[in-house]
């Protein structure tokens, strides 16, 4: 066993006779910046996609998916800029954002997918 692994395992234990409740964690992870630096990234990068993908299906059709994705990128740029944060919060900003991008897209595909089960099980019943 290397020296990182006893450092961790003696950490897990020291938290561990240190007591603390999981209403105390909780509250620390709720207070936490890298929490919301993470959730104001993937809601930033998320949004494009989202209408660009309600295009597809002919709703929302009176926002422009250009708009929204300038909109993010310049409102990204400008928090990144301009917020006075940790290279962490920043690190947390750039996972929440890939995140986004990468569960909507996933989200979409699944219920795209979702769709054509229903309509190919429709298209059974009727012939």
């Amino acid at each position: 066993m290397d020296i990182a692994t006893s450092n961790d395992y003696l950490n897990v234990l020291t938290s561990v006779l240190q007591r603390q409740t999981i209403k105390d964690m909780l509250y620390e992870g709720i207070m936490s910046t890298m929490l919301y630096w993470t959730i104001f990234g993937y809601i930033l990068s998320s949004a494009p996609l989202a209408v660009w993908n309600l295009h597809k299906y002919n709703l929302l059709r009176r926002v422009s998916w250009k708009a929204i994705l300038g909109g993010s990128v310049g409102i990204f740029t400008l928090a990144w800029l301009i917020a006075d944060s940790t290279p962490a919060d920043k690190i947390f900003f750039i996972v929440g954002a890939g995140a986004g991008v990468f569960c909507t897209h996933l989200h979409f595909e699944i219920a795209e997918l979702i769709s054509g089960h229903i309509e190919a099980a429709q298209l059974k019943k009727q012939e």
